[in-house]
């Protein structure tokens, strides 16, 4: 899955890179809705997006948004990864692609599913309310977003830790993968009731994400996906299926796999009581 360092350096990139190029055409190849989840047709898409300009891009939660000069606002989200790729020429198209853009300078954009995605094209109004992206709330980093804040949403949560923090009306732009590493960093277990932490524990957790969000940020995000120009992040999960019954880095106990909320998670079992 895409998270918000992912997201970030990709909108950044569209930003400085296409910013001002025009769509002359575009074309899905291997269209399936099964796993592009689309508010509107692909002949829809192609005839609202052909002859509009690029004007900016950016980024929200696990979202890249897209402005166009027509007022409308390509949004994607790469739940399960995407190569989202520009190409100076046609020299580096890949032969398989689901979306291609093609610009009036002669460059390229492609966009190749790797699980599913979701995508949408409308104004920012209509965005706001879709299921998805709909409201979308802070990110850890948000320089407005304070440790009350994060206290308040725990106290008012009855779920479980990881549950609480993985909708993004509460913490955008945090998933699985990084929550994963901000668990074990904090030693907190991901099924631990959210309310249940301690003061010491919840300030733990919250400089853990936070950190965790910035060093992937300053790593050009994880080494498992690609940006723009096909070039793998840096950063390295601090504990994940390689782990899996490895010792700890902490303790020597056997790193373990659980499934909590949907995915799975790996715990040091010592480190992250229950």
């Amino acid at each position: 899955m895409v998270e918000l360092p992912e997201a970030l350096l990709i909108a950044k990139q569209i930003d400085r890179e296409l910013a001002g190029k025009k769509i002359t055409s575009a074309n899905f190849d291997n269209f399936n809705p099964n796993i592009m989840f689309m508010n509107v047709t692909p002949d829809e898409f192609i005839d609202r997006i052909i002859n509009t300009k690029i004007v900016s891009s950016y980024a929200k939660a696990k979202w890249i948004f897209v402005k166009l000069d027509s007022n409308l606002i390509l949004a994607i989200a790469p739940e399960m990864g995407a190569n989202i790729l520009y190409h100076e020429n046609q020299t580096t198209l890949p032969k398989k692609y689901h979306l291609q853009l093609d610009f009036s300078d002669g460059s390229f954009f492609t966009l190749k599913c790797s699980g599913f995605l979701l995508m949408k094209l409308a104004k920012e109004n209509e965005l706001e309310t879709m299921k998805y992206p709909g409201k979308i709330g802070k990110s850890p980093i948000d320089h407005e977003y304070t440790f009350d804040d994060f206290n308040a949403l725990l106290d008012g949560h009855k779920k479980i830790i990881k549950a609480a923090l993985l909708d993004d009306g509460n913490l955008s732009g945090v998933a699985n993968y990084y929550l994963n590493d901000a668990f074990y960093r904090a030693k907190i277990h991901p099924k631990r009731k959210a309310f249940s932490l301690t003061s010491q524990e919840r300030k733990n957790l919250f400089d853990s994400i936070r950190w965790v969000i910035g060093e992937s940020i300053r790593l050009n995000g994880r080494s498992e996906r690609k940006d723009l120009y096909g070039v793998h992040g840096k950063y390295e999960r601090l504990i994940g299926p390689k782990n899996k019954n490895s010792p700890c880095s902490n303790c020597d106990t056997l790193i373990v796999k659980i499934s909590v909320a949907g995915s799975n998670n790996y715990v040091c079992i010592n480190c992250q009581k229950l």
